[in-house]
């Protein structure tokens, strides 16, 4: 069933003016529609006229959510877009999980889908823009299905995902479909004395590899110091069968878990988790961490960002370069006392190149849980919005270029992206704690003044720079974003945003 959208707003729009990344401009963009409780955005897939949008709608005329697909292209405007709600007419198609979807054989698209109330998996079927040709459910005959990831290969499609036993513990399912919907098998993955969770992915010999995690029964239930995850990576054949598998110990050193598992070209192993601290009598903050280990699963460099300073601070998606031979991760920090979206671009060496720390206008918490890049570099990440006060939700994205800018204030951090674009001057390095760096190519034009602004635009300081090489003690500010102009007479030289921590 399709349902016509009259009514979809650009609500909020910040698009870059002069951002100096090979021609590219970034923007933020917050999508609403008229009298809907709520919008969200989950995944999306670069497609050759911009990205596929999926996401979750809540249709108040039929007191009900459906699934939500469209086309936005690289100005971030909508070409097209469409409605699904549930084929049955009497469930909930479930909102507000990070499902993974794909393009099929034939152009169109495949979106793996849970029926929570019923408990069942399912799938819809569109073509390639968006016109809906079938759906199919597969039953399920204990708690519930919930997938996560799905990859195609050979003309079918494997999608992987959390089974809840009637106990409420958890195991790991993989089941295969063909390419009109017909399920070929379903198997389990776990045993009924641990809780599992993992995704498959395929890796670089197009073997079926799914990266997961162990813990125990009753995990939130233990005691904190009881509690432990093991990574657990393994590999099936196309009929579903265990081929190898590597778990590593508890919590492991080298990754707590190894949930958003990615391989490199050099045969490297990328996965995202979370590190774990209590804080106070029940509450468990968390910070994201991406660890990169060797085809052995031996460690060659792991990464944590921000503070223990919410539950929900995490990556939800994680991306390799293969181009440019880089790790991309998004998903949501604490900052600022706020929940924000977060984009960090990583080399393989493990060198933060550069990160973003974003939220928007509207008053809220801010997911980020897809990402996908563009044949020209620019990334774009999609997720919602929870604004608070009227509670409602919205779907948002932002497009990112190469060097981490998304608006006229970019926010790069790495001294080598800056120096490979041959920047005349350089500003580093973001985020800083006290000391700001900045450097010419050549000697800096006469009477520029490097000026610090906070986030009202006021002036907090202005600095006359005399050397082509020359530090600035910005101690006496407070932490948090900084923008900055360098500027001579009236000719503005680099302007850009820095985090002070």
């Amino acid at each position: 069933m399709k349902f016509a959208i009259q009514n979809l707003l650009i609500l909020i729009c910040l698009v870059a003016g002069n951002c100096p990344a090979i021609g590219q401009y970034g923007f933020l963009k917050i999508y609403g529609i008229n009298d809907t409780k709520s919008l969200n955005f989950d995944d999306l897939i670069w497609n050759k006229d911009g990205v596929v949008v999926r996401g979750n709608i809540y249709i108040d005329s039929l007191n009900r959510w459906g699934l939500f697909l469209c086309l936005i292209d690289t100005s971030g405007s909508i070409v097209w877009q469409h409605i699904y709600p549930d084929s049955k007419g009497i469930d909930d198609v479930i909102s507000n999980t990070p499902t993974r979807f794909t393009t099929t054989t034939d152009k169109g698209f495949l979106l793996p889908v849970s029926y929570f109330e019923r408990g069942n998996t399912g799938v819809y079927k569109t073509d390639s823009i968006g016109n809906l040709e079938f759906t199919a459910e597969y039953i399920n005959s204990e708690k519930t299905m919930i997938p996560n990831n799905i990859v195609i290969s050979s003309g079918n499609y494997f999608i992987s995902g959390i089974h809840q036993r009637n106990d409420y513990n958890v195991d790991i399912f993989v089941q295969k479909i063909d390419s009109t919907g017909i399920l070929k098998w379903l198997k389990y993955y776990g045993g009924n004395e641990l809780n599992e969770f993992g995704e498959i992915i395929i890796d670089n010999l197009g073997r079926f590899q799914i990266g997961g995690q162990i813990f125990p029964l009753h995990y939130s239930e233990l005691p904190f110091e009881d509690r432990w995850r093991k990574p657990w990576i393994f590999s099936i054949d196309s009929c579903g069968s265990i081929m190898d598998e590597w778990i590593g110990d508890m919590e492991d050193g080298k990754a707590k878990g190894s949930f958003g598992l990615i391989q490199t070209k050099t045969g490297d192993w990328a996965m995202k988790y979370v590190e774990l601290e209590k804080e106070g009598p029940i509450t468990v903050y968390t910070k994201p961490a991406i660890s990169l280990l060797d085809s052995n699963f031996n460690l060659i460099w792991k990464q944590q960002i921000g503070d223990f300073n919410s539950p929900e601070n995490a990556f939800f998606d994680l991306l390799y370069d293969s181009i440019k031979n880089n790790l991309i991760v998004v998903g949501q920090i604490g900052f600022d006392e706020k929940l924000q979206g977060v984009i960090v671009k990583y080399s393989m060496e493990g060198e933060e190149i550069w990160k973003v720390i974003t939220s928007s206008p509207i008053n809220g918490r801010h997911y980020l849980a897809g990402v996908c890049i563009s044949p020209s570099g620019s990334i774009f990440t999609a997720g919602r919005i929870e604004q608070d006060q009227p509670s409602r939700d919205y779907g948002w994205i932002l497009k990112v270029t190469p060097d981490g800018c998304i608006d006229t204030l970019c926010t790069t951090s790495s001294i080598l992206d800056q120096v490979y674009q041959k920047e005349n001057v350089v500003v580093y390095p973001n985020p800083l704690t006290d000391i700001l760096i900045i450097d010419w190519k050549n000697q800096p034009p006469f009477h520029s003044i490097l000026y610090c602004y906070d986030s009202t635009g006021s002036v907090r300081a202005g600095y006359e720079i005399t050397d082509n090489h020359q530090t600035f003690d910005l101690s006496d500010l407070p932490p948090g974003p900084l923008f900055y102009k360098i500027q001579s007479g009236n000719l503005v030289l680099k302007s850009g945003m820095l985090v002070k921590i």
